[in-house]
């Protein structure tokens, strides 16, 4: 029987027999590419692990003020943006808030209740402040009718005093009491009075009003629930869901899931996904018939209906909206709900689509509108089969919406309370509560006139709770904002008298990465001696493609939001070395064991012997990094040292010859294709004497896009040649273009790779001129200058690169450092910088250097070029960061939980050792948690503050930026990253279900893109609570972050109202901004709009 037939017979109609619709023309897709463009952009990217990027997860609602920004998109994606109301009051509880501070966060949010009108209680007149600042404190909120006999029966609430009135307050009211037969009696006599003044009674019956004066207003509660039309529009599924009692969202996302995880595979899938390099949607489409989606879902004809798709994701999409009947108008909100439903998997496909050069998406295209493509048509089909089963109604969104309202409607007739326990448990229950805490007694409360009722409760209606949540957090974040501005105010009043005078030279000047965990390390080197220290963006103006030696793999060590100027790469210092031999043959060897151990262990013939044979050197293994951890690491370092002794490396700078970039890209790709020769005719003589002109031809072929047709003729000579039929020409045409990259695509970018290898002469100067610049340090140069990046040290981390420099992508940023330090040593940059205005003396040396986050150990690099006259200094130098380390660690493992405390700085320096390659540590560090803040200027606004590694720092000096580009580029760039910072972990703590990754303990890595709870879920987004809390303490502290710029207030608002992206951050309040004059001092507060305000301590 044809399905429109079966529909007709259970009262359907007859819709399904006009469900296709024609194919769309060009124009029509590119409408609907739009429309799922615009749909997405409430989706933050999310990048793959290895480059974990931070990003604001509500960058897609930055354009609102960010109170209604964080109300919106707890709508749109579900999660929390402030922390529970329970939580803040226990902050109020423990002195965390101030009670100055949130009275003036509740004057600030709700400034009408200044005109509003007292109500007279008694002798006592009470103001709306008061009123809400008890709401806010204790939460005069109604109680459920549910829970209405439980609190009159169990509870006894109506004679008792509610557990959580002050000590004090209770004291008084038991005063009060005393005169009385019993405190029960009283605190009766309250309530029956508050039923009194309402006209009601204990019975049920009413007065002569026969309602609340609460809800006689009109238009009723300014927060009243939506009715069923006023609801957010729902998928399909989502309703059938709800009407059914079904799980179609559920098994709708666990098969997106399944075909994301398989498509996405970067290489730790066994079996790869076949015919990927067509696309998602085309992969999809011909792996789907062959699944078993159509017996476990129950959908009649699936193989059918799947071969029956058009060739174009863009008409299949069209076509399961047009089954669904979803309207023109709401088609946006729709595509947006279903994207929502999976947003991390959706987030990835994003920054997929977003980044066409990033390999994988190069040889394996997909975007958000393939994806909904596939995801429509599961539910179109799935909601087919439920409304045709269950439910007898056409399975269309109008349909579907119409039996929700029908159901809805029905619901509240069912559930209705009497009017009375309405009353009661809402106007009467709040009454009585807000009585004890005002101390209204019984008989001033019955005196109280129906107006005055009216407005007690009103304000109450206004405000649930929930909604006060804002006010809560205004106050939160101004304590720590008092608390650190009185601190810079103090300190620059201190520091004064320097601004006047010269320092002497310095022993050296260190240049660490803004990441607030150089802080700490910073203040312990400048107690060292005469340091000067330096905070610069970690990947030190030098964005820079970066391949490690003897390695394939291509690292961006730059800011996310943009892309690498140059590429190097890091080479052996003296090729003919026997050691760089022998390092390079034990690499090539660990390498291929590696390969074949994982070839062995994921082939089912060889699998089972494997393990036979190695397992006890797997057991011994875990063993040792479980328990021995220390001697397991000795005995690992020493075996790799012996396979793979250290040399000394350098990375080139010069640029590359034209001739030779071109030579060097021909060479790989035939090396490439003699390769896969091999594979495919292995063991014939001809394999080794392959010619060049044999290997030319057939990378010219792979160069070519196949034309309809074409791989039914031959496309080279010389596979004749080599004895290979057309059929297996094109086999390997095609393993060449798509599984090894070999076509005009990538051809291009290798060679826009090689134009942007190393720097030119022009280049050279450029670079270190404007790394010199924003950094502020154009003279009084010391005779070493350090520049050091950072790194972090942690075993089985999924995490791992969030811990590295954000400023490089998620990388270490020793290389950057190592790349400035060598164009900044150049004679002939010097010359140039010189011409510009910048002297660096002769006896001035950079060194580059990593500082380990988790460790505190400084690595310095390329120290063979250092001459002899600068040997010592050098040596003072390490001596120096040594002791700084073994102070930071000393310091830092008071806040690391589980670190044994009172130790010795020697001690504790092998336990953070040891603590960085255990693997069953979930915590090696804290990272970025606890950051709040971002100050910009000179060292000494913050040199002898403690600042507990809670704040980025970066140097400027005005006076050194005559046209403010420095500063342009500061807040354009090293600021951005800092807010996509504070806003990743903010989020992931306010709501680590939505916006972070839960617990490290159901972490699953999948595709080797990124983290899944257990063995099916979405693709996670933001950090663990092990990043964020210790359990029974929250460690990092959600707080928006603050802006300090030492520079005056004309230049930083020129600099707004040049860049959106600022605008929405300041005047939206996404941020806080505070400018500190450089000559008199004197701070001043950005205020929405464009405005200034003078600050002084504490900040108001």
């Amino acid at each position: 029987m044809r399905p429109e037939q079966s529909s007709e017979q259970h009262g359907v109609g007859t819709h399904l027999k006009d469900a296709s619709q024609p194919a769309l023309n060009e124009a029509e897709r590119e409408e609907l590419r739009a429309l799922v463009s615009q749909a997405v952009e409430v989706i933050p990217p999310n990048w793959p692990l290895r480059t974990f990027a931070y990003r604001n997860p509500l960058i897609g609602f930055e354009h609102l003020p960010f109170h209604e920004a964080v109300s919106q998109a707890k709508h749109v994606l579900g999660g929390e943006g402030y922390l529970s109301t329970a939580e803040y009051r226990g902050c109020y509880a423990e002195g965390r808030i101030s009670k100055k501070e949130l009275l003036n966060a509740l004057r600030s949010r709700v400034p009408e209740l200044a005109s509003q009108d007292r109500v007279r209680a008694g002798e006592r007149s009470l103001h709306p402040e008061e009123i809400l600042l008890v709401h806010l404190v204790h939460g005069i909120d109604p109680l459920d009718p549910k829970l209405w006999p439980w609190q009159l029966t169990e509870e006894d609430a109506t004679h008792r005093i509610r557990p959580d009135v002050p000590q004090s307050i209770k004291d008084r009211l038991r005063s009060h009491a005393a005169g009385r037969d019993s405190e029960a009696l009283y605190i009766h006599s309250l309530w029956a009075g508050a039923l009194k003044v309402l006209d009601l009674s204990e019975d049920g019956s009413t007065g002569h009003h026969g309602h609340s004066p609460a809800t006689a207003k009109a238009g009723g509660s300014a927060h009243a629930e939506p009715g069923p039309t006023q609801q957010r529009l729902r998928t399909a599924a989502e309703i059938i869901d709800d009407l059914t009692g079904s799980d179609l969202t559920r098994e709708i996302n666990e098969h997106m899931i399944k075909w994301c995880a398989a498509f996405a595979d970067e290489g730790m899938a066994d079996w790869s996904m076949p015919s990927r390099a067509h696309g998602f949607y085309r992969a999809w489409r011909e792996l789907a018939p062959r699944e078993a989606a159509g017996w476990t879902l129950g959908i009649s004809g699936w193989d059918r209906k799947v071969e029956a798709l058009p060739d174009r994701p863009e008409d299949a999409l069209a076509s399961s909206l047009h089954r669904l009947q979803v309207p023109d108008q709401q088609r946006e909100e729709y595509l947006r709900r279903h994207l929502t439903r999976l947003p991390g998997w959706v987030g990835y496909i994003r920054w997929r689509a977003k980044n066409p050069d990033y390999p994988e998406q190069g040889r394996h295209p997909i975007d958000p509108l393939e994806y909904l493509a596939v995801r429509l048509l599961y539910e179109a089909e799935l909601a087919e089969k439920v409304c045709q089963s269950e439910l007898r109604i056409n399975p269309t969104l109008p349909d579907l919406l119409e039996r929700a309202r029908s159901r809805d409607l029905e619901g509240i007739d069912s559930h209705a309370h009497d009017a009375h326990t309405e009353t009661v448990c809402r106007d009467v229950w709040r009454l009585f509560h807000l009585a004890q805490f005002l101390e209204v007694r019984p008989e001033e409360l019955q005196r109280l006139s129906s107006a005055d009722v009216r407005s007690l409760l009103s304000w109450l209606d206004r405000f649930p709770s929930d909604a006060l949540r804002p006010v809560w957090h205004e106050a939160y974040e101004k304590e720590y904002r008092n608390a650190l501005m009185t601190k810079l105010i103090s300190e620059r009043q201190r520091t004064a008298a320097e601004t006047r005078h010269e320092r002497p030279r310095p022993l050296a000047q260190a240049a660490f990465c803004i990441d607030a965990r150089s802080k700490p390390f910073r203040r312990h080197l400048e107690a060292q001696g005469e340091y000067d220290t330096i905070g610069f963006a970690g990947f030190f103006g030098t964005p820079i493609d970066y391949r490690k030696l003897n390695r394939e793999e291509d690292l961006l060590l730059c800011p996310v939001l943009i892309k690498p100027k140059y590429v190097v790469k890091e080479e052996p210092r003296w090729a003919q070395d026997p050691e760089v031999q022998r390092y390079l043959l034990g690499d090539r060897w660990t390498q291929f064991v590696r390969h074949l151990f994982h070839q062995a262990k994921s082939n089912p013939a060889s699998s089972y012997l494997t393990f036979d044979l190695f397992g006890l050197v797997f057991g011994l293994a875990m063993l040792g990094k479980t328990l021995f951890v220390k001697p397991y690491e000795l005995v690992r370092t020493a075996l790799r040292q012996w396979l793979t002794p250290p040399i000394p490396t350098k990375i080139p700078i010069e640029k590359f010859p034209e001739q030779e970039r071109e030579a060097y890209i021909d060479g790989s790709e035939r090396a490439c294709i003699a390769e896969v020769l091999e594979q495919r005719i292995g063991g014939r003589s001809v394999v080794g004497t392959l010619s060049q002109e044999v290997l030319e031809e057939f990378r010219l072929a792979a160069l070519r896009e196949p034309e309809d047709g074409s791989h039914a003729t031959r496309q080279t000579t010389a596979s004749e040649r080599l004895g290979l039929s057309v059929a297996q020409e094109h086999a390997v045409l095609e393993e060449l273009r798509y599984q090894d990259g070999l076509n005009a695509h990538n051809h291009h970018l290798s060679v826009e790779r090689f134009a942007a290898s190393r720097f030119s002469p022009a280049e050279k100067a450029a670079v270190v001129e404007n790394a010199l610049r924003v950094m502020s340090l154009t003279k009084g140069f010391a005779r070493l200058v350090l520049l050091c990046g950072h790194a972090s040290t942690t075993e089985n981390n999924p995490y791992a690169s969030a811990y590295h420099c954000g400023a490089c992508g998620g990388n270490p940023g020793g290389p950057n450092a190592r790349v400035l330090a060598a164009l900044a040593n150049k004679p002939k940059v010097r010359l140039e910088l010189r011409n510009q205005g910048i002297e660096i003396p002769e006896d001035t040396w950079f060194i580059a250097g990593e500082h380990d986050t988790t460790t505190d150990q400084v690595t310095l690099f390329d120290l063979e070029e250092l001459p002899e006259s600068h040997r010592p200094d050098v040596r003072q130098l390490q001596q120096d960061l040594d002791a700084a380390r073994l102070l930071n660690v000393q310091e830092r493992l008071g806040r690391l939980p589980g670190a044994p405390s009172g130790i010795v700085p020697q001690d504790a320096a092998r336990y953070t050792s040891q603590v960085s390659r255990d693997w069953a540590q979930v915590r090696p560090e804290w990272g970025l948690s606890s950051n709040a803040a971002f100050i910009v200027g000179r060292r000494l606004l913050t040199r002898g503050l403690t600042l507990d590694g809670r704040v980025f720092l970066h140097n400027y000096d005005q006076s050194q930026d005559e046209t403010g580009r420095a500063l342009e580029a500061i807040m354009t760039a090293p600021l951005v990253v800092c807010q996509m910072i504070n806003f990743q972990y903010y989020f992931s703590a306010t709501d680590n279900w939505a916006f972070g990754s839960g617990t490290k303990v159901l972490h699953n890595v999948v595709s080797g893109v990124g983290v899944m709870l257990g063995r099916h879920s979405d693709l996670q987004t933001g950090f663990p609570f092990q990043a964020l809390t210790t359990g029974a303490r929250r460690f990092h502290e959600p707080l928006r972050l603050l802006a300090v710029i030492e520079a005056d207030t004309e230049r930083i608002s020129r600099i707004i109202s040049r860049h959106v992206v600022l605008q929405n951050f300041f005047n939206n309040q996404w941020l806080y901004l505070v400018s500190c004059h450089p000559t008199t001092g004197e701070f001043a507060e950005y205020q929405p709009g464009g405005t200034w305000k003078a600050v002084s301590p504490p900040i108001s």
